[in-house]
């Protein structure tokens, strides 16, 4: 089946670029996606609220990636890599499928991959999704309305959630230790992962800032995962 992994890169620190040469290099190897990057130049300041503008700006990005759209498509972050082939998943009946996560103490979900099955209803859900995210950026105080009493971080995740229990499309859940494996789901890390997220408590391990002997499983996927990325500088 054909499909593409769209993302959107922000170009920022040193590491984000290292970050998305591995993206690409795991992409190209390991799967027969069609690949499409957005790069964006992103500011220094590393404050709360441009945090949450960097997501919503990205949901900007992904509701003109599906508009667009022409096949399936897999919504992803470049701090992700693509260790097996993932356009099995279309073979599911969803409209769009989401990743969550077990015991998390943080959240019930992670936004970094998003498979999509692209139509006019689902178009029409992103576009519903963006607006919900923009009233709360206007109005930062009503998160945990939106929230909707769920364990949630992240800007688009929160606005997503608001709206997940009334939509007029079909999602399904899929598990993080599979499709996404980030926080939790790391210590499920397994040769059935088919991405993992390399989220920041992993990503110093991978480049060798911090040892950690207390995570011996986080170290063991730093081992495997290190050749995808440029470590001589």
């Amino acid at each position: 089946m054909r499909y593409q992994i769209a993302a959107v890169n922000f170009i920022r620190e040193p590491v984000f670029e290292k970050l998305v040469v591995g993206f690409k290099k795991s992409v190209i190897a390991n799967s027969n996606a069609e690949l499409n990057i957005k790069n964006v130049l992103r500011g220094k300041d590393y404050t709360v609220y441009r945090t949450r503008r960097d997501n919503n700006l990205k949901l900007q990005y992904w509701v003109d990636f599906i508009r667009k759209a022409t096949m399936p498509t897999v919504l992803m972050d470049t701090d992700t890599l693509v260790l097996q082939d993932i356009g099995g998943a279309f073979d599911m009946d969803f409209d769009v499928a989401i990743t969550v996560l077990e015991n998390d103490p943080i959240s019930w979900f992670n936004g970094g991959v998003v498979f999509v099955k692209p139509s006019k209803k689902v178009a029409d859900f992103f576009d519903l999704w963006l607006q919900t995210d923009n009233q709360l950026m206007a109005n930062p105080g009503a998160r945990q309305m939106y929230a909707r009493g769920r364990k949630i971080s992240g800007q688009n995740q929160v606005s997503f959630t608001y709206l997940y229990d009334d939509v007029k499309i079909k999602i399904i859940e899929l598990p993080c230790h599979v499709w996404n494996c980030c926080n939790s789901a790391w210590d499920n890390f397994s040769e059935n992962t088919k991405v993992l997220h390399i989220k920041e408590g992993l990503r110093k391990i991978v480049f060798r800032q911090k040892y950690r002997p207390e995570y011996p499983k986080l170290n063991e996927i730093a081992g495997i995962v290190r050749p995808y990325y440029d470590l001589s500088q």
